[in-house]
């Protein structure tokens, strides 16, 4: 009797089994991973100290489907300003690079390719904050607002 009921049950753990795997293959394939993940390093080099807040809320307005951005470092060096902000790509792919620079509004001419000799946490572009950083974050902004 045990045996019977045993050997009934093995089509019905199959089927289930099979729908189990259509369901899960069939989520896989509809998910789509972002193009880019970028691994961020940050370097402030305004007159006035920018908080990690404000680079946040800045770098949030450029994701989307397409580019993630982690920000892996924060640095703030008020010792010299620059008067433009610009973009430092790690890699020899600046692809990655170039759109995070043509989200913030800047120019191709403005990402420059230099490796880091001990790049032990994989950070894969440098945004280096300059003066106009308020007028960056006041078109990214109103372009966000727009959108809406």
């Amino acid at each position: 009797m045990r045996y019977a009921i045993g050997i009934a049950l093995i089509p019905i753990f199959i089927y289930l089994g099979s729908i189990t795997v259509k369901l899960v293959q069939g989520v896989s394939l509809s998910e789509k991973l972002p193009e880019y993940t970028m691994r961020l390093q940050v370097l402030d080099m305004t007159k006035s100290t920018v908080s990690i807040g404000k680079v946040k809320n800045l770098v949030g307005l450029c994701e989307d489907s397409e580019l993630i951005i982690d920000i892996i470092d924060f640095d703030s060096m008020t010792v010299q300003s620059i008067d433009s902000t610009f973009v430092i790509g790690r890699s020899e792919d600046l692809a990655g690079p170039k759109l995070l620079a043509s989200r913030l509004g800047l120019n191709s001419e403005d990402v420059i390719y230099r490796p880091l000799e001990n790049n032990r946490a994989q950070i894969t572009a440098t945004l280096v904050l300059g003066e106009d950083l308020d007028s960056i974050r006041t078109r990214l902004t109103k372009k966000k607002k727009s959108k809406k």
